[in-house]
């Protein structure tokens, strides 16, 4: 009798667990994209090493951003999930506003779980009427002179980002995407910003893949370190 009650507790047991094992792996959670942006003012200095050092605003020799938007054709959220590969498209990331915090998009149903090696894939489309990334600011000179700069992104970029471990349970979970501008200068000098072509009555610098195209090529090779992810519960 004993055993017959010993063998049904057991039994019981491992129903109840395997039970909670079903409902674990068939849980969803949702995760979505949040855009944020850091450090908008940033050091230009005589030499590349004191570049790209976060500054007060309106400090001489620095550059000041003020406005930008964000094209994004799509991300893809790639990580090993319960023995197996898996992958979530979130598409059109139209004028992103990385200044507006707290915007969530690209929301994604997802099933709960470990994620390992997780990896990021975001895609830059190139579209000749609407640039991947536009910023507007002022470069101050060291003298205090202030002058409109406007970049203009607009080649195709396919950037891959790798971001921690994360366990998801049921519930809302957001993909930051943090942008630390400063980095773009980053091994830049004053000289990149002072040679320049000038355009219209304000002297504006105007930096795209025609114009001042020096100083374009190497901002756009700045422009994948100034991203990355990271994965948390809302």
């Amino acid at each position: 009798m004993k055993k017959l009650a010993f063998l049904a507790v057991v039994l019981w047991t491992a129903l109840l667990a395997s039970s909670c094992n079903k409902e674990n792996t068939t849980a969803k959670a949702n995760l979505s994209y949040s855009f944020g942006v850091s450090n908008l003012y940033a050091s230009l200095g005589t030499t590349a090493a004191t570049s790209g050092t976060p500054v007060a605003q309106g400090t001489n020799g620095s550059i000041n951003w003020t406005s930008m938007s964000l094209n994004i054709a799509k991300i893809v959220f790639n990580a090993s999930h319960a023995g197996s590969n898996v992958a979530f498209e979130s598409k059109n990331f139209n004028a992103v506003n990385p200044l507006q915090a707290g915007i969530l998009s690209g929301t994604v149903s997802i099933p709960a779980g470990v994620y390992e090696n997780i990896k990021f894939n975001l895609t830059l489309t190139e579209n000749a009427t609407v640039p991947i990334f536009t910023l507007n600011g002022t470069y101050i000179e060291a003298s205090g002179t202030q002058i409109p700069v406007s970049v203009q992104f607009t080649q195709s970029q396919l950037l891959n980002y790798e971001a921690k471990r994360v366990e998801v349970v049921a519930g809302d979970y957001v993909a930051n995407v943090s942008i630390k501008i400063n980095m773009l200068v980053t091994g830049l000098t004053r000289n990149d910003f002072g040679q320049t072509t000038r355009t219209g009555n304000n002297n504006a610098i105007v930096v795209n893949s025609t114009t001042n195209k020096a100083l374009y090529d190497k901002l756009m090779a700045n422009l994948a370190s100034t991203i990355s992810f990271d994965v948390a519960k809302k």
